[in-house]
């Protein structure tokens, strides 16, 4: 049975946790490698646009959500024959866009989707603050580096009951000549609809 329906649409609130690993450029602080983690929460909203369904519903799923994240770490690293350690405080809010392709399953009171496209970040603020003092000297200075967007492309699914949505995302990076190269991010993601037929 072939079930014709015109396109829907559908816009609604999301709220997530987001787990991600930031691995430094070997141009950032001296390191060949290296990485830092940290967890932060996701806010901000999405549209759903359905096109006509069959025995599942396809659509291109759109959000854009708030994302602070903070860190800190200590570094210590090599140059012009001296050793330095280097304070390092992280501070950035994100302004993150994702489009993706989904498919829903339209049978039963819990029905799986899944999903994958791209997403990119835009810094309303990026920045690393960092202190470097000389091994063994009370010399030290301060720096701050200017951090830029990142651009990556995602995988996901979970499940929908009625107007509620629980789902894991996966998230490769890659970041606009920054201090970071190829991270990834794991997110836990609610999402409730506030307008239309989920």
């Amino acid at each position: 049975m072939v079930l014709n329906k015109k396109p829907a649409t559908r816009w609604g609130a999301v709220l997530g946790y987001s787990i991600s690993q930031y691995n430094f450029s070997g141009q950032y602080f001296y390191l060949d490698n290296g990485h830092i983690t940290a967890g932060s929460i996701l806010a901000g909203g999405f549209i759903a646009v359905y096109l006509p369904r069959g025995r599942g519903r396809w659509g291109g799923f759109f959000d854009v959500l708030y994302k602070p994240v903070r860190m800190e770490n200590e570094t210590r690293f090599y140059e012009v024959f001296s050793f330095y350690n280097s304070r390092n405080n992280f501070y950035f809010d994100l302004i993150k866009a994702s489009a993706s392709f989904r498919h829903t399953s339209v049978y039963g009171k819990v029905r799986p989707y899944f999903y994958a496209g791209a997403t990119a970040a835009l810094p309303l603020r990026a920045e690393s603050r960092s202190v470097y003092n000389r091994v063994n000297t009370t010399e030290y200075q301060t720096k701050t580096f200017k951090g830029k967007g990142e651009l990556g492309y995602l995988l996901g699914g979970g499940f929908q009951i009625n107007k509620t949505e629980w789902e894991f995302r996966w998230e490769r990076l890659d970041y606009q000549r920054t201090m970071f190269i190829n991270g990834q991010t794991f997110n836990f993601i609610f999402k409730y609809t506030l307008s239309g037929k989920p």
